[in-house]
């Protein structure tokens, strides 16, 4: 959340800024985890011999690179909103 900080720093509204921050950290956010994904997805779905330990761990880091972006883009600035309460343009964070 540092790019919605220097916006604030700027001037900008606290909403405004962070959905600026959010526009722009999506594409690289999503390319990091779609890649991770798919350069795990053949150990996640595999059965042969060696899959009962690559298996579980390959799931758990699919899973949560898929989630994390999400995370990190909707439900943590909707807590800082909640959490922080209202803050007017030009004021500190």
């Amino acid at each position: 959340m540092q790019l919605a900080f220097d916006r604030r720093q700027k001037g900008l509204c606290r909403e405004p800024a962070m959905k600026e921050a959010a526009k722009t950290r999506l594409r690289p956010m999503l390319m990091t985890a779609l890649s991770a994904c798919i350069g795990l997805l053949p150990a996640a779905l595999s059965r042969g011999i060696g899959s009962q330990t690559q298996r579980p761990l390959a799931t758990v880091i699919v899973g949560g690179m898929l989630l994390a972006p999400v995370l990190i883009l909707l439900v943590v600035p909707v807590f800082r909103v909640v959490l922080m309460g209202t803050q007017k343009a030009g004021e500190p964070a």
